[in-house]
């Protein structure tokens, strides 16, 4: 079985990752939580600079490529297989996911480390969690900044 060409050959050892409390926590929404996780930008200040408009991919993507972030998307045939899934996904490699909860509720986060990190909170998470929430899209991310191995 190929190894598909949007996983990285190397996955960080060390995650630097941003936490707020308060407001910040929930009220501006998971895509800006998620942005903020990761880049350490104030959520609410970012839902300003996009005008309140929700986070789709484009958005989110893009804010992240423009601070450093290298992206791999990987296709919905690759993740719908949860096999496959867990033979070429290794607990360091930092996912961002878009997963649907329920008919009119989707939410962003990362899994790293057998965790999931969503609205700055964090829960212990399993591969077999996916078989009850639809994974939309995912993406393997990576940051110079972050400790590889070598």
């Amino acid at each position: 079985m190929a190894i598909p060409t949007a996983v990285p050959l190397k996955a960080p050892i060390r995650v630097n990752f941003y936490f707020f409390e308060s407001k910040e926590r929930i009220s501006p929404g998971c895509g800006y939580t998620t942005i903020g996780l990761l880049t350490g930008e104030t959520p609410s200040e970012l839902r300003k600079q996009y005008k309140n408009i929700e986070c789709p991919d484009k958005v989110i993507i893009k804010h992240l490529k423009s601070k450093g972030f290298v992206i791999h998307p990987l296709d919905d045939k690759f993740y719908s297989d949860l096999y496959r899934f867990q033979l070429v996904i290794q607990s360091t490699d930092v996912l961002l996911v878009s997963l649907q909860l329920n008919e009119t509720k989707s939410t962003w986060g990362i899994l790293y480390e057998g965790m999931m990190y969503h609205n700055f909170e964090c829960t212990l998470f399993s591969y077999t969690d996916m078989l009850t929430m639809k994974v939309i899209t995912a993406y393997i991310i990576n940051h110079p900044n972050w400790s590889y191995k070598n």
